[in-house]
C-alpha cells in the first residue's frame, strides 16, 4: 500500500519540478508605459508635470497635464505628447490643447525610474529653455 503512495508523491514532485513556461521580461520601451510625475523649470517659471506615456515599438504617445502659477494665479494646461525612444534617449513633443500655450520639445535621458533632460519652447513669443525631471509613479 505504501508503494503506490510513494509513486504518487514522486509523480507530483516531478511534475512540480518540470519545465516552466518562460517569462518574457518587458522591453525597455514597454517599461516607459505609465504615469510619470515631476517638475519643469525654465526662465518663465516652474510647473508640476503629470505625463501618462504609452510606448509602441519606437514611438511614444500620451497625455500631459502642466500645473503652474503666474503671479498669484494658478493655471492648468492639458495636452498630448508624441515622441520616440532610441536606447536611453527619449525625444518628446509636448503639445498643449489650448493654442494660447506654445508647444515644447524635450530631450530626456532615462536612468532607471527617472527621466531627466532639457526642453525648449517652439514658436513661443519669447525664448523658453528649461529642465525637466520626472519619476515613475
Amino acid at each position: 500500500m505504501l508503494k503506490p503512495l510513494y509513486l504518487l508523491t514522486l509523480v507530483i514532485l516531478l511534475a512540480a519540478c518540470g519545465p516552466q513556461a518562460a517569462v518574457t521580461p518587458p522591453t525597455e520601451r514597454e517599461t516607459l508605459n505609465g504615469r510619470w510625475t515631476g517638475r519643469a523649470e525654465d526662465n518663465i517659471g516652474a510647473a508640476n508635470v503629470t505625463l501618462d506615456l504609452v510606448a509602441s515599438d519606437t514611438l511614444l504617445t500620451g497625455d500631459v497635464v502642466l500645473n503652474f502659477k503666474l503671479g498669484f494665479s494658478s493655471y492648468s494646461a492639458e495636452g498630448t505628447v508624441e515622441g520616440s525612444v532610441t536606447g536611453e534617449t527619449i525625444a518628446l513633443d509636448i503639445i498643449p490643447s489650448d493654442d494660447k500655450y506654445c508647444p515644447y520639445r524635450a530631450s530626456l535621458t532615462r536612468a532607471g525610474e527617472v527621466l531627466e533632460g532639457s526642453y525648449e519652447g517652439i514658436g513661443c513669443k519669447e525664448a523658453i529653455n528649461g529642465v525637466l525631471t520626472l519619476s515613475r509613479n
